[in-house]
Formats: C-alpha cells, sequence, structure tokens
C-alpha cells in the first residue's frame, strides 16, 4: 500500500512520511482533503450532495484518484499503464532426421535482433515495448520442447484483451504412414511447419528427389532447410530466429547445420535464442545445430537435445537412433520482461536487476505477472 500512498501524496504535494496510513492522506479534522479507498470505480460513493465536493477518492483496480465535484466524481489522475520490453520464445521441435525448427521469437522494445551469419541478417523488433495495465493479470504459459517428431509447444502471455503467441518449432523430418519404432533417417520426409520449420528429412531411396524444410510463422523464424534421397541420406537443418535451416543437396555428403538464432541484450548480456537443430544422417557426415539447436548424428551415433529456455530445436538422429526422444527433444521457451517498474510475480520466475534502474523478470515456466 505504500507505493500506493506515494502516488497519492504526490499528486496532493503532501509528504508520504506524515502520511502513510491506508485510509487518508490530509490533514483530517485540520480542513484538508482525506482519501477514501476503494477496489474498483463501479464502487464509487454516491455523489448526490454538493456537500460531497471535494472528496478524494482513489481506485486501486485503475489506479485512479477521483474528486467529487457534487453531482459526480471526476477522475484527476491515472498512473494506468507502464512499459516493458519482451522476449518470448515457443518450445523447440523435435528432431527425426532433420534438425527440429526453434521455437517462435518475439521481441517488443528497441533492439535489434543480430543473427551470427554471412549474411549479417538484422531483424526489426515485432513492436513497441508491451503495456502493462495496472489492473489487469498477466498470465505467461512457456511451451515445453517437443519429443521426437513432434512439435514443440507454443509459449503465451496472456490477459483480457491481450494475447502474444510464440508458436512452437516444426519438427524435423516427419514420415508419414509409419509407426514410431520406425522413424529412423531412412524413412525421412517433409519437415514440419512450426515458428522455425523443421529440416526436411534424409532417404536411402536413390531417387534424388528433395524433402522438404517446414514453413516458418511470418515475423518468428525461418524454414527449414531441405533433405535429399540420395544414398547417405543427408538431411535437413531446423530453421532458426535468424536464417533458414542448411539444405543438403544431391551432390554432398553431408547433413545441413540449423539456422542462426538471433541475438538480444534484454536481460543484461548479450545472448543468442532461438537456435535451429541439425540435420542428422544415414551415413553422410553429422551437421552441428546453431545457439541452442542441438547436434544431429550419424548412423548409430546419438544427437543432442535443443538447450532449455532458448527454444533450440533438437538434433537430427542417426540411422538407428531417430527415434530416441529425448535425444532429439527441442529446447523449452521463455519469457523474459525488463521494465523500470516493479512487477508482483508469481509461478517458475526469477526477478533480477541489470545494474541500470530495470528489473529484469525471466519465466522458465508458467505463471503470472502484475503490477
Amino acid at each position: 500500500m505504500v507505493s500506493r500512498n506515494r502516488d497519492i501524496a504526490t499528486i496532493l504535494g503532501r509528504s508520504e512520511a506524515a502520511n502513510a496510513s491506508n485510509t487518508a492522506l490530509g490533514t483530517g479534522s485540520g480542513g484538508g482533503a482525506t482519501v477514501t479507498f476503494i477496489d474498483s470505480d463501479g464502487l464509487l460513493p454516491s455523489a448526490d450532495l454538493a456537500g460531497d465536493s471535494g472528496d478524494l477518492v482513489f481506485s486501486r483496480s485503475s489506479n485512479g484518484l477521483f474528486v467529487c465535484e457534487g453531482g459526480y466524481y471526476r477522475k484527476l489522475s491515472s498512473n494506468s499503464l507502464v512499459t516493458a520490453e519482451m522476449l518470448l520464445i515457443g518450445g523447440g521441435g523435435g528432431g527425426s532426421s532433420g534438425g527440429g525448427g526453434a521455437g517462435g521469437l518475439l521481441y517488443y522494445g528497441s533492439e535489434i535482433g543480430r543473427a551470427a551469419d554471412e549474411e549479417d541478417y538484422e531483424r526489426n523488433p515485432n513492436g513497441s515495448a508491451i503495456n502493462i495495465d495496472v489492473g489487469k493479470t498477466y498470465t505467461v504459459v512457456i511451451g515445453s520442447g517437443g519429443a521426437r517428431y513432434n512439435n514443440g509447444d507454443n509459449s503465451t502471455v496472456t490477459a483480457t484483451g491481450v494475447s502474444y503467441i510464440a508458436y512452437g518449432g516444426g519438427s524435423g523430418a516427419t514420415p508419414w504412414g509409419e509407426t514410431p519404432s520406425n522413424y529412423a533417417i531412412g524413412s525421412g520426409h517433409r519437415g514440419a511447419n512450426g515458428g522455425s520449420g523443421g529440416g526436411g528429412g534424409g532417404n536411402t531411396a536413390v531417387g534424388s528427389n528433395t524433402l522438404w524444410g517446414g514453413d516458418n510463422t511470418p515475423g518468428q523464424g525461418f524454414p527449414g532447410g531441405n533433405g535429399q534421397e540420395v544414398g547417405n541420406s543427408p538431411a535437413g537443418g531446423g530453421g532458426g530466429a535468424g536464417s533458414r535451416g542448411g539444405s543438403a543437396s544431391s551432390g554432398s555428403a553431408n547433413s545441413s547445420i540449423g539456422g542462426s538464432g538471433l541475438e538480444y541484450s534484454i536481460t543484461g548480456t548479450a545472448t543468442f535464442y532461438a537456435g535451429g537443430g541439425g540435420g542428422g544422417s544415414h551415413n553422410a557426415g553429422r551437421a552441428d545445430g546453431r545457439h541452442g539447436g542441438g547436434n544431429g548424428a550419424i548412423n548409430n551415433g546419438l544427437s543432442t537435445a535443443g538447450t532449455a529456455n532458448t527454444g533450440g530445436g533438437g538434433g537430427g538422429g542417426g540411422y538407428n537412433h531417430a527415434n530416441t526422444a529425448t535425444n532429439a527433444l527441442g529446447g523449452s521457451g521463455v519469457c523474459i520482461l525488463k521494465t523500470a517498474s516493479t512487477l508482483t510475480t508469481t509461478g517458475t520466475v526469477t526477478a533480477d536487476s541489470d545494474g541500470n534502474g530495470f528489473n529484469i523478470y525471466t519465466f522458465t515456466g508458467n505463471g503470472t505477472f502484475r503490477v
């Protein structure tokens, strides 16, 4: 309640120390204005009497101060919005033969995201810093990484009239019409669609067909790379937030790397997020994931999972281990908020400071926040 008293004291030009009670700010019987506290604007008292003029009422739900002007209450002021930068990333897609696509990445603020690749790609924010309404509770859901041949789950931030969705990454090379035990590199097909697309599979059949990577969600990531239907079955890499997953060529013996992530300094430390998983293969050279994406594997080798809380795609499995779920798992998502205000939070969240007057709230699991 002290923060509310401080706001009212500022409005009335009084010292908080002079009256920090929850019932009034003023000189009371000495003739000063008193303040009545209510829980919502709808509970404003009747204002039928001219003698009520000058009465002050503070509403907790809208953080607004009202003054009675005889027949009605007029709102004097409202600190109803605070702003925050927000980075929201969905869960990474699971690998299969192709690498898993990174979880979709949404950033609202002033930073320009940078990718570490030869194109030196930069991405503008999805929008300006978000507004946090003082009267609302915001629910955060963090998407889990997808298991083998499964997309990652969406990460969301929602409140009344508010909805942000970072889509889960597409799985690598989803084979159609196969039983789970047969989800090996030799039965690869198209990568799945998602925040970033999953990598296309490899296939030992010598048909020289391209096995396409999955599509991305616009504004959240890039497509997966393509695999090839050639003897060594090189698969495509999963897409990342900063670039498309690498594509295998019919003349290459190597699978392809995952797409680049994007670098942000929202926590005070420059960090890459949402990299794609590397493609697996039968006998082709393995491919690495990037920026939290898992590495692919050759034949009997084991891929690696995407890094937790980065949205990295899972690595594509080798011939006999594409059905090893834990090694192909995508990395879970994350939600990071940076604000000069103090938030009240619940759930799996850590609070820190960047040393420059901003509070950093990192949700690695579900929770809520409000001002």
